[in-house]
């Protein structure tokens, strides 16, 4: 599901352009948790802009993905996709919130050092 479905308007793009805002994964045991937030921004050959905003959780196999989609002059449409059964999603987010946690707060106090100084910072229970 990272690649865009273009099936609808493919003869009419001109450009595509994909930011990657955050791509985090955590592995238990031999299952695989991903979370991904992008944006992309998509120019028709007609001028005509497009911001797709898309969130997607995968637990091993199973993806879940939302998409916001803002383009000129239209409503805003919003879109949840699966590719599993829908009963299921209960359970796939029980099982998310239970295994899946980023500490961006940690995250961010061992990337900024390295980038203003150089140098990692030591973490540790101080």
């Amino acid at each position: 599901m990272d690649e865009y479905d273009t099936d609808n308007i493919h003869l009419s793009i001109k450009e595509i352009h994909r930011i990657v805002s955050s791509d985090h994964t955590l592995k238990i045991g031999s299952v695989l948790y991903r979370e991904l937030k992008e944006v992309k921004q998509i120019t028709k050959s007609d001028s005509v802009r497009a911001i797709h905003l898309i969130h997607s959780r995968a637990i091993g196999e199973k993806i879940y993905q939302r998409r916001k989609e803002i383009c000129e002059d239209m409503p805003i449409n919003v879109m949840d996709c699966i590719n599993f059964a829908k009963e299921e999603l209960n359970d796939f987010e029980r099982d998310w919130a239970e295994h899946f946690h980023t500490n961006n707060n940690e995250v961010r106090s061992r990337l900024l050092p390295w980038i203003n100084n150089g140098v990692p910072r030591e973490t540790g229970d101080n």
